[in-house]
């Protein structure tokens, strides 16, 4: 019954939190409270702001609006980093994880999936990989190692699938992995 509770409770909570954000808005005009009318208008909203987006004009508005908020000095920055983590995780193009990877952690003969961001050198010329460790089953709380670069493994995985397989803390795997050097 416990999960059957916790699932009751997390969805009443989001209906209510998100019908809760235009409901007030929408009761002052109609002079009623209809349940379920402020998910149906904010889900209306977005889907007309996705298809302005994919139209010419809208594509421009939405740009300069973006450029706009990004010189906004704090709101800027939230805006840019929340963007770059949204498109890293969503695997779409021009995402900061260029390959799937494996390192050997948290010991020698163990092996944890990470994604490669970029590579660099220490003071001496040693070439060293930047791997961001995505934590399940909430990979926005990873960290980041600096590791040489010839421990690294590289997959066949694509970053969706590699996803699928973080979220799902292991369940959703490809059924066959092929990894080189």
């Amino acid at each position: 019954l416990i999960p059957a509770i916790a699932t009751y409770l997390v969805l009443h909570w989001l209906f209510h939190t998100v019908d809760g954000l235009l409901q007030p808005i929408l009761q002052d005009r109609l002079r009623m409270h209809i349940p379920g009318l402020g998910i149906l208008t904010l889900v209306l909203i977005l889907y007309v702001v996705g298809l302005a987006e994919e139209n010419y004009l809208g594509s421009r508005l939405f740009s300069i609006a973006k450029r706009l908020i990004l010189r906004i000095p704090l709101i800027g920055f939230v805006y840019s980093s929340a963007k770059q983590l949204v498109d890293a995780l969503s695997g779409s193009e021009g995402t900061g994880f260029k390959q799937v990877v494996m390192i050997e952690y948290p010991r020698k003969g163990t092996w944890t999936i990470g994604f490669l961001t970029a590579n660099t050198a220490d003071g001496e010329g040693n070439k060293m990989s930047i791997v961001y460790i995505p934590t399940a089953p909430t990979p926005n709380s990873g960290w980041i190692t600096l590791i040489p670069s010839h421990e690294i493994r590289y997959t066949d995985l694509t970053i969706q699938a590699a996803m699928r397989l973080v979220l799902s803390g292991g369940i959703i795997a490809p059924e066959v992995m092929q990894i080189s050097k």
